[in-house]
């Protein structure tokens, strides 16, 4: 018999070792075994229950006469009884308005061997649409010191919290607006009525409150309103009452910003469908407005929700007047600018907007115009903010 010594053996090792080496490239191997085994495959859409989202959103669509375009549906999951369907769309809300993509989502069912589909179609700004609108709302407001922007997916609003007075400021985006009133409509100084250009801005959702106001006089920057009110902390949600038009700008300089123009309050009181209040062209009533003596008095700001603009900016109706920054002219509108108009370089009053709670419903339309001596410090007269290039 013949035996192999172990100085033989771990040779003979050593050389199938080399021969493994050198046929895998020299390299020890890592990989795993390939499998044959094949990827798996998403599911072929089901071309029934496409179609039956298409006929529903057909049908909502008729009844919801907003135009639209470029309409995408799209099937996110089918068992064979239940789908959800994805549809996006392409709206304009009116002809003044750009297009905005929205989405919503929608469940079918499967009956005997008919599809049907909900018709109930809550759409929303898309993710798309809103990383869009943020990002030019959120530039604006990193750059003047606000919070972070938020965004209501369901009206497309952008609104953040300026930490200076912490109050919230609604984002009007950049675009244009009917200004003025028609032919036959309101006073004489409302026309023509045009179209002007703004860039965008953040406007101060209510009008500056009793206790916002108190803080600027304790921090040595405001003057002292003229009314017994601003004190009063059962009172401090009241807007604030009895500043002149120089108390006003001290105040919203504070807080980094300035009065508005005539026309950045007119855009942020009626958006830019021309409509005749805030609300659109009902009439003033007790839930929307605190005019025509419906109150009695000056309310909390913020009181009347219904009455919000279109861009859920409060209190444009009524409560109480507001100075904005321009200079009173009654036939301004003939020679303004398309673009940014800042209002006539000198004059004698500055302009009041709005109406409050004595005046009647003609007095607290989006166009109509007032005027008052700047150096005036009168109970039913206030301002709100505005911040943003002008």
């Amino acid at each position: 018999m013949h035996v192999v010594s172990p100085i033989a053996r771990y040779a003979a090792l050593l050389l199938a070792a080399a021969w493994l080496l050198a046929a895998c490239g020299g390299q020890p191997s890592t990989s795993q075994p390939a499998t044959s085994q094949p990827a798996a495959s998403q599911p072929e859409p089901d071309e029934r229950t496409t179609a039956a989202a298409e006929a529903a959103f057909n049908a909502w669509a008729t009844g919801n006469g907003e135009p639209y375009r470029d309409v995408q549906i799209m099937e996110d999951s089918n068992d064979g009884f239940f789908a959800k369907m994805h549809v996006l769309a392409w709206f304009r809300p009116d002809a003044d308005s750009e297009w905005e993509e929205r989405e919503t989502r929608i469940e079918c069912r499967q009956v005997g061997d008919v599809w049907q589909c909900d018709r109930d179609f809550n759409f929303a700004l898309s993710a798309g649409e809103t990383e869009r609108r943020t990002g030019t709302a959120g530039d604006s407001a990193a750059q003047l010191g606000f919070g972070p922007v938020t965004l209501d997916a369901a009206s497309g609003v952008l609104w953040a919290i300026n930490p200076a007075d912490n109050a919230s400021y609604i984002y009007v985006p950049a675009g244009e607006f009917l200004m003025g009133s028609a032919d036959g409509q309101g006073e004489s100084n409302e026309h023509p009525q045009h179209t002007v250009h703004l860039d965008g801005y953040w406007i101060m959702q209510t009008e500056v409150t009793n206790a916002q106001y108190a803080r600027c006089v304790a921090a040595g920057v405001c003057s002292a309103s003229a009314t017994v009110y601003w004190q009063d902390e059962t009172l401090a949600k009241l807007p604030v009452t009895g500043v002149d038009w120089s108390q006003a700008q001290a105040y919203a300089r504070w807080v980094g910003g300035r009065l508005p123009t005539e026309a950045e309050w007119e855009k942020a009181a009626r958006g830019t469908d021309g409509r005749i209040y805030p609300w659109g062209n009902g009439p003033a009533e007790p839930d929307r407005t605190n005019c025509c003596n419906f109150a009695g008095g000056a309310e909390p700001v913020g009181s009347y929700g219904a009455g919000a603009s279109p861009y859920r900016v409060l209190d444009m109706a009524g409560n109480v007047w507001e100075w904005v920054n321009d200079w009173y002219q009654p036939d301004y509108y003939s020679t303004s600018p398309q673009a940014n108009p800042q209002g006539p370089e000198m004059g004698e009053y500055r302009v009041l907007r709005g109406g409050a709670y004595l005046n009647e419903a003609e007095n607290v339309r989006s166009a109509f115009r007032y005027w008052f001596d700047p150096a005036d410090r009168l109970n039913g007269i206030g301002f709100r903010v505005v911040a943003g290039d002008s």
